[in-house]
Order: structure tokens, then sequence, then C-alpha cells
């Protein structure tokens, strides 16, 4: 028979077994097995009008299809459907066919581009040969087979490393020989602070001061405390802070001007003390004095 007779026999089969399969009692899981039938028919449409040499190596592609679609078909969920039993039978019937076309050797029977004609010795149970093609032109003394010629390594350039830089010499700080605290120093550096009570009240005459450029109490006036111990100019003193209402803080401070007991008298009016500028002071502190002075005008010192 010839090959497009068995490729067209082939293709009708298969079209009846997938019609069985898109019927409509057949479930959904058959979709499937059509995919790789339709797949086979279009290649079988193709081989009906192809050369025979063409259509018998098509044929190879068909029976893969075909035999993927048995495989579906013979699966224990499906061997059982009325569907696949129909399938089954139109697929096998078309595998037949298909194995006809290629085993054929009607594709070699012919003479090709006039050299001599091109058989095959068909072994017991073995799929004849494809038909071998004629000869192609020696290749061209470079040209070289891809499979003996190694791809050369492409080269590699090392960087050359760079030129190392002899490292600077590391400057050493000239060192400095620490000379001895005095030891009068010393014990003043490490001797407490000399505590002073200062107690503020409505009338008291321990108040702060401002300077006649007014300003503010910390940055630019102080605290005047009355007392007869006057301490000298520029002692520092760790000030104790009592005021109205229970409120009380610490501060440190400098003498920064006196007023002696000689220059203070009753008809002055005036009291012996002395005026201590803050050096270190909390916030707390700060507010504190704002709110005193908010009630009580602070005193005046001439700082000229």
């Amino acid at each position: 028979m010839k090959i497009a007779a068995l490729a067209r026999q082939a293709r009708e089969s298969l079209g009846k077994g997938l019609e069985a399969l898109q019927a409509g009692d057949a479930p959904e899981r058959m979709l499937a097995v059509a995919q790789p039938l339709a797949k086979a028919m279009g290649t079988l449409v193709e081989m009906e009008a192809a050369p025979p040499a063409l259509a018998r190596k098509a044929s190879e592609s068909v029976l893969a299809a075909l035999r993927e679609a048995l495989g579906l078909l013979q699966l224990p969920q499906n061997a059982q459907l009325p569907a696949a039993e129909a399938g089954m039978g139109s697929v096998a019937e078309a595998l037949g066919l298909v194995k006809q076309i290629f085993e054929s050797t009607e594709g070699m029977a012919r003479p090709m581009s006039g050299k001599t004609q091109l058989g095959s010795t068909q072994l017991a149970g073995t799929p004849v040969a494809a038909p071998v093609a004629p000869p192609a032109p020696a290749p061209a003394p470079a040209a070289a087979k891809p499979s003996a010629a190694k791809p050369a390594k492409p080269a590699v350039i090392e960087p050359k490393p760079a030129a190392v830089q002899p490292a600077a010499a590391k400057v050493e700080p000239p060192k400095v020989r620490a000379e001895p605290i005095p030891e009068d120093l010393q014990r003043e550096l490490e001797a407490p602070l000399r505590a002073v009570e200062a107690a503020l009240g409505a009338h008291s005459a321990t108040n702060f001061y401002k300077g006649l450029a007014a300003g503010d109490i910390v940055a630019s006036g102080g605290l005047f405390v009355a007392t007869y111990q006057v301490p000298e100019v520029g002692e520092p003193l760790l000030l104790k802070i009592t005021m109205p209402g229970g409120y009380a803080f610490e501060a440190k401070g400098v003498v920064a001007w006196r007023r002696d007991v000689q220059v203070s008298t009753p008809a002055s009016g005036e009291t012996p003390g002395f005026g201590a500028q803050f050096s270190e002071i909390s916030d707390e502190g700060r507010g504190l004095i704002q709110r005193y002075v908010r009630n009580r005008e602070p005193l005046f010192h001439d700082d000229a």
C-alpha cells in the first residue's frame, strides 16, 4: 500500500477515536489524551502529500505521540471507561499503519540525483535505517571538526601588581614630660569644696543679684550671701541654697566680689557678705531661680 494511503487510513482511524474521547459522557481527564492524538493527526495530513523519504522521517514523531496517548488510555483510572476502550482500538489500529510507513522501503527505491540507488537491509525485529544522504563535499582544509578541535583557552592577562609604595614613617608626637603637680596645689584640687549655706526668704539679706546691664542672673549675675565670714575672691564654693516652700538645690560658684565688715555699717544699710557667680548649676536650679525672682526683685551690683 502506498505511504499516502497508509497515512490517510491512520488519520481516519484516529479521528474516530478522538470523537469518542470528546463525547459528552467522557470525563474531562480524557482531554489530556486528545492532545497527542490531535498532534499525530496534523502530522499525518502533511505526510499524505510529502515525498516518501520525508513521510517516513515524520512517522517517527507520529509513533511517539501515539505511544503517549496509548499510555494515558491504559492508566487504571481510564482503562475501564467506554471512551477509553474506543480510543485504544483506534490508536492501536493507527499505530500499526504508521509502523508500516516507518518500516517501508518505498522511499529508498528511487534513484537520487542520478546517483547509485541506496537500499537498506531489514534486520529481524529492527526498523530499517533511515536513507543515507549523498556524501557531503569535503570540508576545506582550514575547517576543523568541532568534536576534534578543542577550544583555545582564552589568554588570561594577569594584572600586574601595583608598585608598593614604602609606608611613610609613622611620626610619633614628641613625648612631653609631665611636670609633677606641687603638693599644695594637689591637696587643694583633691580637697572637697567649701560648703556655704544660703537661706533665701521674702525679706532676707541673702538674695540673687544682677549687674546694672541686667540680663540673665545665671549668665550675668549670681547670688549674694550675707555673712560675716567673707571668703577670698576667686575661692570656689559649693552653694547649698534653700527657698521658701521647702525648695532647695545645690550649685557650684566662685567668689566674684566681697563686702567687708569694715565698710558695712548700720548707717550705710549694707550687710557684709560676698557675691558668687555660678560655675555649675542644674536645670532644676535655673527653674527655681526664675520662679524666685518673679516674686522678689534681685539686687543690683555694679560690675565696673
